[in-house]
């Protein structure tokens, strides 16, 4: 499993500050602790290590967790993506299917017009047949349902 980056650069800060010196200085009157000896004669402090039960396996577990979190954050940002990205592409096709249901609906309309206003039945079967067409693609392809 490969760790992300953000826990690496987190572990790599804290080990580093682990092991550090500790320098006390009066600087202006002020107490300051520092890293770097203020003077050249300068001795580190001696610190104590924190009093208290130090548990290496719940420290590890603390770092699972987060990443554990880290990677299901990936993971819901991703999904994030590829959502925002299907969703994008719904909407490029949404107008083309909408100018497509139009047209439909104007031929339907065209054809129903003209089976009523044609008298020789060659013609008001043609429209006719045109128009049961139109029927059924405009509710294959847009779902809309006529009588």
């Amino acid at each position: 499993m490969r760790l992300p980056a953000k826990f690496a650069t987190l572990l790599i800060a804290l080990l580093g500050t682990a092991h550090a010196q500790v320098y006390q200085c009066e600087v202006d009157g002020k107490r300051v602790f520092t890293d770097r000896p203020c003077a050249k004669d300068d001795t580190p402090m001696q610190v104590r290590p924190a009093s208290g039960d130090y548990d290496p396996a719940a420290g590890a577990a603390a770092a699972e967790r987060l990443a554990a979190d880290l990677e299901r954050d990936r993971v819901a940002a991703q999904a994030r993506r590829e959502e925002e990205q299907r969703r994008a592409i719904t909407e490029a096709n949404k107008p083309r299917k909408e100018s497509r249901c139009d047209q439909i609906a104007r031929e339907r309309a065209s054809a129903e017009r003209w089976s009523r206003e044609f008298r020789h039945p060659d013609n008001v079967n043609r429209e006719l047949a045109k128009l049961e067409h139109y029927k059924e693609r405009d509710f294959m392809e847009c779902g809309r349902v006529f009588d």
